[in-house]
């Protein structure tokens, strides 16, 4: 077992967003300041993210390769193999529980939570788990599952190898977390995707959702061109959907693909 979880946050330009939301819910929560790795664009990044969250935070890098997905290339090969890797958006609010098919209430013991879910995928033998995707408590259920899930790069885990497979990493930009569900799918045979807990966060809102500098529009062409690349790439595991959302084109999982139940939530609330 991981002697303690630590946490990457991959952040662009909203060093008060990141200060005033993530990093306060993780603090709040008990997480030590010291196991918080934020992965930026830039040296002048690293000077402007030090003035504002510095003492917040364990480390601050610079990311290694360009993009989007060089910076989430920089932090899977950043940890040392076998560490439990906990990934957060820079503007999550917080993580909802739906208590019923109407009501979503704040998670308690986070950290505790997290420590949980890690577990529950060392004993699955899968290195990859996630939350549900959308705010919607009424399709939710009291169930850890296994198996082709999307893992939203919102709030995720993974156990690390160093950055050592490179067919866990991922060749897109704006949907490799819908890439990186079906690579370590296909190499664990699952991932584990808790159908209860849910992220709260400024996604697409103003002032949130990009890491590179891109605006709007462009953010939801280029989804749109990853959204084709990732179906025509593994069509048997997902397809192409239209959604009002990501430019009108997203990815979904082939729903032929059933989960198993492993568990019920180990959430508290």
């Amino acid at each position: 077992m991981a002697s303690s979880i630590q946490v990457a946050i991959k952040t662009y330009q909203r060093s008060e967003v990141l200060r005033d939301k993530t990093l306060a819910l993780l603090l709040r929560h008990g997480f030590a300041p010291s196991d918080i790795t934020l992965f930026v664009a830039s040296q002048s990044e690293q000077d402007a993210y030090a003035k504002v969250v510095g003492k917040s935070v364990g480390a601050i890098v610079v990311q290694k390769e360009p993009g989007i997905r060089g910076v989430v290339r920089t932090y899977r090969k950043h940890f040392q193999s076998g560490q439990w890797v906990l990934h957060c958006d820079d503007d999550l609010i917080d993580l909802m529980v739906a208590a019923t098919p109407k009501q979503l209430v704040p998670i308690k013991h986070l950290h505790d939570y997290t420590n949980q879910m890690f577990a529950l995928a060392v004993q699955s033998r899968v290195r990859l788990w996630s939350i549900y995707p959308a705010a919607n408590a009424f399709f939710m259920q009291n169930a850890v599952v296994s198996g082709l899930r999307f893992c939203s790069g919102c709030f995720h885990g993974f156990i690390s190898d160093a950055g050592s497979d490179e067919a866990l990493l991922p060749t897109v930009n704006y949907k490799d977390d819908v890439e990186s569900s079906i690579r370590y799918f296909l190499r664990d045979g699952a991932v584990l995707r808790d159908e209860r807990v849910v992220p709260k966060t400024q996604y697409f809102k103003s002032g949130g959702g990009g890491t590179a500098g891109d605006g709007h529009d462009d953010r939801l062409a280029l989804h749109v061109a990853d959204a084709k690349a990732i179906a025509h790439a593994w069509p048997g595991l997902c397809k192409t959907v239209r959604k009002k959302s990501f430019g009108g084109l997203d990815v979904r999982m082939n729903s032929s693909i059933k989960p198993s139940i492993v568990c019920a939530s180990p959430a508290v609330f």
